[in-house]
């Protein structure tokens, strides 16, 4: 790393540090009145991303007024916002687990996995709650600039890959061959292959599928939902028992699997997804 840029990681890592300082100096439920007071006062000049979430969530929930859509418009962002300060402070996080019967054979079988995950409420619930459960969770991620992987992954114990790198593929498949599980996000757009959402035709990532053919580990889904208690309800299903088929419409049937599931996860949580990704590009 060059001198420049190992005294502004530096820098980063010190303001890091100051504001977890800072938000423990608050309660729990002080913080969320700050996250959510944060995100109503975002999204309500964030005009292009309000409408666009309005605009989802109308046409997947047609049945809703502009009032009410634009009011689950800011919950959900709210919740967002909330869980970007959970990720700050992921020690503080307490777990329940919904596992289904088929989810914990595979676990139980200690043989590497892959996990697709959708951008609900803390986006790093999913992987640090498998951490607290398995001590097998591995992730690739494009961490913000600000944001030390080291510091928010690797201290917690999940082994972290950069999503840039090349070789991060390698490491994902070696990781499956070592008994790990890798943890995907898989519900923002990509054109990796053109499926329909919503009934609306868009392009998504084949990654989790592509895994799970070329580590030969079974394909599952999982997502996490805060509850009343404060605590994030982790559910983990299996998408497929046996590993994806080799080649590129396997890969595409997998994927479309994945995302009808997600479409189901969705109408049964809507106030815990991010509805503002543009499916378009």
């Amino acid at each position: 790393m060059k001198q420049g840029n190992a005294a502004t990681q530096h820098g980063r890592n010190i303001c890091i540090n100051c504001l977890q300082f800072v938000l423990k100096q608050f309660s729990r439920k002080s913080r969320k009145s700050f996250a959510f007071f944060t995100a109503r006062f975002i999204l309500g000049f964030s005009n292009a991303t309000r409408r666009r979430a309005i605009l989802n969530i109308s046409h997947v929930l047609p049945n809703l007024s502009y009032d009410e859509a634009t009011e689950l418009a800011f919950i959900s962002h709210q919740n967002i916002v909330f869980g970007v300060i959970e990720t700050l402070l992921l020690d503080e996080i307490e777990f329940e687990y919904e596992i289904s019967q088929a989810a914990q054979k595979n676990l139980d079988s200690n043989t590497g996995l892959i996990i697709a995950t959708m951008h609900m409420g803390c986006y790093d619930a999913v992987p640090f709650a498998l951490e607290k459960l398995t001590k097998r969770p591995t992730i690739v991620s494009k961490a913000p600039t600000f944001l030390s992987t080291q510091r928010a992954y690797e201290k917690v114990g999940i082994n972290c890959y950069d999503k840039n790198q090349v070789s991060s593929i390698f490491k994902l498949i070696a990781a499956i061959k070592e008994q790990g599980i890798v943890i995907l996000y898989s519900d923002h757009y990509k054109k990796d292959t053109a499926l329909s959402f919503f009934g609306k035709a868009t392009g998504a990532p084949y990654e989790a599928a592509m895994l799970s053919a070329y580590g030969k580990a079974p394909l599952m889904i999982a997502y996490g939902v805060i509850q009343k208690s404060g605590k994030y309800k982790i559910y983990l299903d299996t998408v497929l028992e046996k590993p994806v088929g080799s080649g590129k419409k396997a890969h595409h049937m997998a994927t479309k699997e994945i995302y009808r599931r997600f479409e189901q996860i969705i109408l049964g949580q809507p106030k815990h997804w991010y509805w503002s990704f543009k499916r378009k590009r």
